[in-house]
C-alpha cells in the first residue's frame, strides 16, 4: 500500500495452494492459485465515519494439481483475470481499552467482471454484499463486551465451473479463496450463490501491557469469543432452503500483540464443531488483523 499520493495505490502478489474438500469422488481436489492485484483506493474520511472506493485489476492463474483422478480433467484450469470495483462505508468505533470495534457498522458492495477482454478464460460477473454490526453491551459491569453480527450474500452469472464461483468452509486462515465456516473442512461446498452469517460474543479476559525484556514483542491484551457460523451455497439446480444451512459453533482465545514495534496482529487458537452433516470438531490456529 502506498499512501504518498491520493488515492492509495495497492500492489499485491501471492502464490498459495487451495483445497476443495471432498469435491472429487475419491477425495479432495487441489489447485495452485497465483495472483497479482493492481488497484487504487479512494478514502473519504469524516470524524466518526468513512467511505472507501476501490478499483483494480486482478490477474489470477488457477493451476490444477489433482492429476491422478479422471474427473479432475473436468475442472477449470487457466486464467481468471477480472476487473473489480467496490465501495465500503464504516462508522464503527474502537477505544483505547477495546478488544474490537465496539459500536457502529460496516457495509460493503463489490463487483467483479471476468471476460476475454480482461484476459480471462471465463465470461462471468460476481456481486458481493456484506454487512457487519458491532453492539456494545449497555452496562458498566460488562464494559468492552461486544456482540458482533456479520452477514454476507453473493451471486454470480455467466460461465460455470465445477469449483463454483463461491466456496465455504474452514477457519479464516485455511479458507484461502472462499468464505470461512468454522467446524467444516475448507471448500467443502461450492456454488453460484452464497449466504453466510456469523454471531460472536467477545469478552476481555486480561490486559497484559508488557513485553519480554527488550525483545520486539509486546503483549497487549487477551480476550475470548463465543461464536456461531452459518452458511450455504447453491446453484440454479439446487434452490436455497433453510434446512440445508450448515451451522458451526465454538470458542476462540485471542491475543493482541505488536511485532517489531509496528505490526499489530491477533494470534488466535480456536475450537469449533460443525453440527450438521459434513461437520467435524477441529482445533485451529489463525491470525486476525482488524477485529
Amino acid at each position: 500500500l502506498n499512501d504518498y499520493a491520493y488515492p492509495t495505490f495497492i500492489l499485491q502478489a501471492y502464490e498459495r495452494p487451495v483445497v476443495y474438500s471432498g469435491l472429487l469422488p475419491g477425495g479432495d481436489y487441489y489447485e495452485l492459485n497465483r495472483s497479482l492485484v493492481l488497484g487504487m483506493s479512494v478514502p473519504i474520511n469524516r470524524i466518526e465515519s468513512k467511505y472507501r472506493f476501490t478499483l483494480g485489476y486482478h490477474m489470477q492463474d488457477m493451476d490444477k494439481q489433482s492429476m491422478s483422478v479422471n474427473s479432475g480433467s473436468l475442472f477449470f484450469a487457466g486464467r481468471k483475470d477480472n476487473l473489480f470495483a467496490g465501495i465500503e462505508f464504516s462508522n464503527s468505533l474502537k477505544y483505547p481499552y477495546s478488544i474490537s470495534h465496539e459500536e457502529g457498522r460496516r457495509i460493503g458492495l463489490l463487483h467483479r467482471y471476468y471476460s476475454k477482454e480482461t484476459g480471462s478464460d471465463l465470461n462471468s460477473r460476481e456481486y458481493i454484499a456484506s454487512y457487519a454490526e458491532y453492539i456494545k453491551l449497555p452496562t458498566d459491569y460488562l464494559r468492552h463486551h461486544v456482540a458482533y453480527i456479520s452477514l454476507t450474500g453473493a451471486a454470480s452469472q455467466g460461465d460455470r465451473t465445477l469449483q463454483g464461483a463461491f466456496q465455504i468452509g474452514g477457519p479464516p486462515s485455511a479458507n484461502q479463496t472462499g468464505y470461512p465456516l468454522r467446524g467444516y473442512r475448507p471448500g467443502f461446498a461450492v456454488g453460484q450463490y452464497l449466504a453466510t452469517g456469523t454471531l460472536e460474543y467477545r469478552v476481555p479476559l486480561k490486559y497484559i501491557f508488557q513485553g519480554t525484556g527488550t525483545r520486539p514483542f509486546f503483549y497487549d491484551r487477551l480476550h475470548g469469543a463465543l461464536f456461531a457460523d452459518a452458511g450455504e451455497v447453491w446453484d440454479d439446480n439446487t434452490a436455497f432452503t433453510s434446512d440445508r444451512m450448515k451451522v458451526g459453533a465454538g470458542v476462540e482465545a485471542r491475543l493482541d500483540m505488536t511485532l517489531g514495534y509496528w505490526l499489530r496482529i491477533t494470534p488466535t487458537l480456536g475450537v469449533a464443531k460443525g453440527v450438521n452433516q459434513g461437520g467435524e470438531t477441529m482445533v485451529y490456529f489463525t491470525v486476525y488483523t482488524n477485529l
